[in-house]
């Protein structure tokens, strides 16, 4: 399905491919890939930013006049955002690019009827692990007209030199030839709710809870700040919502009639209206949350690993599962003293290649008192919490429960790994800036009394 060298569709990238793709074009990849429904769309890569760069370049220097700047002279700042976006904006696009972005609109429209689109910016900076310029860049919401979205994806280009990215970047000394900028095309949704959902509490970093915001239209105005969200807190095993706070929603976004958003003032009676209900937010009453296939097939360490951790971080003491003649019951407890490990229990699960994905194996050391440590998801593990900086763990360090062994960076959010267990780091098995997939082993620790 590839256009050329410049573009890239969802399907074909993940965060491995961050340098040609962004933080934001990386993770709507590995969404993708992992059978969630994004909505279609492609990136053009950062290889076209820098054609674009290496031909203004020629006429007068981009990057050394930003790395000239004082980041404390605002003035200067602003006189050096106004004269570099304004040759973005008005440069001519590489009839290459021009050409390749041509062909995969077309292909996305499917035979020219009209697709409003998303023109996201997707900063090969956004997150950094020593940085976050979420926010800083711009994006552009229901775009129709194909000439516009050519200009958008310049407009793009051009935010990564706003006063804001500007002052940032020079603030924090962040080298210019690490900078660059792809840009995400993807189409969009005349959403009735929209919001953001975060797979742990972004307040306390509660791995058991989804929390949920969400608003009246397209998520912008949740994004922006400009109306104060609905809230919910649903338990990840049970689905119980143990949170429910209904805001006074004002305003909400929807589509322009000529493109683009405007804000509109929500109606009365819907202002303290939930805009999800609990159908919504808990799915199909009859939908299971394990799905058993026919096919028996071995159920892995790797699978073993990944239902003690969804126990582990449940609060509950015992949970039960019953479906179809079986029966499953897990109880927390003491490990037995038996030097023996037991059989590898079977149940149905899902035939090869039913689209799951290998998980990283649980070797066999309960008995000898070692502890794996897992990725909770997929994404770029840090060790240290910025380039430069000591690790948070060698080989070696003593842990406690909540001792930070690293960071997994995913969807503009750093999300801490704690050892969750007593005892002294044995191997670590990731390296930094690796991208890790969902389970992975990363860290081995040995339990037991610790030294001194």
């Amino acid at each position: 399905m590839s256009v050329g060298a410049h573009i890239a569709w969802f399907d074909e990238i993940g965060l491995g491919d961050r340098a040609q793709v962004g933080g934001k074009g990386g993770s709507l990849g590995e969404l993708k890939r992992a059978g969630i429904a994004v909505p279609p769309g492609y990136v053009v890569k950062t290889r076209a930013f820098e054609r674009l760069l290496e031909s203004l370049e020629r006429e007068a220097p981009v990057r050394a006049a930003v790395a000239a700047v004082s980041p404390g002279d605002l003035a200067g700042v602003t006189a050096c955002s106004r004269a570099l976006r304004r040759r973005v904006e008005e440069a001519e696009l590489p009839g290459e690019v021009l050409e390749e972005l041509s062909i995969a609109q077309e292909r996305l429209v499917r035979g020219g009827r009209e697709l409003p689109v998303a023109v996201r910016s997707s900063a090969t900076t956004e997150d950094a692990a020593e940085a976050s310029f979420a926010g800083l860049q711009d994006t552009y919401l229901w775009i129709k007209d194909p000439a516009e979205i050519i200009r958008r994806v310049r407009s793009c280009w051009a935010s990564l030199y706003s006063v804001e990215s500007i002052s940032y970047r020079r603030k924090l000394g962040f080298p210019e030839e690490r900078v660059a900028m792809a840009v995400v095309v993807q189409s969009m949704v005349d959403a009735r709710t929209a919001g953001v959902m975060f797979t742990r509490s972004p307040t306390t970093g509660d791995r058991s809870v989804v929390t949920i915001e969400g608003a009246w239209g397209l998520g912008s105005a949740v994004v922006g700040g400009e109306v104060t969200p609905d809230r919910w807190v649903l338990g990840k095993i049970t689905g119980e919502i143990a949170v429910r706070e209904i805001s006074d929603k004002l305003i909400e976004h929807v589509p322009a009639a000529r493109g683009g958003v405007e804000a509109v003032a929500v109606a009365e009676e819907r202002r303290r209206m939930p805009c999800l209900s609990d159908a919504d937010l808990q799915g199909p009453a009859d939908a299971p949350h394990v799905h058993l296939w026919d096919a028996p097939v071995p159920l892995t360490a790797g699978d073993v690993a990944e239902i003690v951790r969804l126990l582990e971080e449940s609060e509950f003491d015992e949970l039960h599962f019953e479906q179809d003649g079986l029966k499953l019951t897990l109880k927390r407890g003491s490990a037995p003293s038996a030097p023996d490990a037991p059989p590898t229990p079977t149940v149905a699960d899902g035939p090869a290649g039913a689209g799951r994905k290998p998980r990283g194996e649980l070797t066999s050391t309960a008995a000898a008192g070692l502890v794996q440590v897992t990725a909770p998801f997929v994404g770029i593990f840090h060790r240290a919490p910025k380039p430069g900086a000591p690790p948070y763990i060698e080989v070696g360090s003593e842990v406690q429960e909540d001792t930070i062994i690293g960071i997994i960076e995913v969807m503009k959010l750093m999300n801490a790994v704690r050892a969750e267990a007593r005892g002294t780091v044995v191997e670590i098995l990731v390296a930094d800036g690796a991208v890790v997939e969902y389970a992975q082993a990363l860290v081995r620790i040995s339990r037991g009394a610790q030294r001194g």
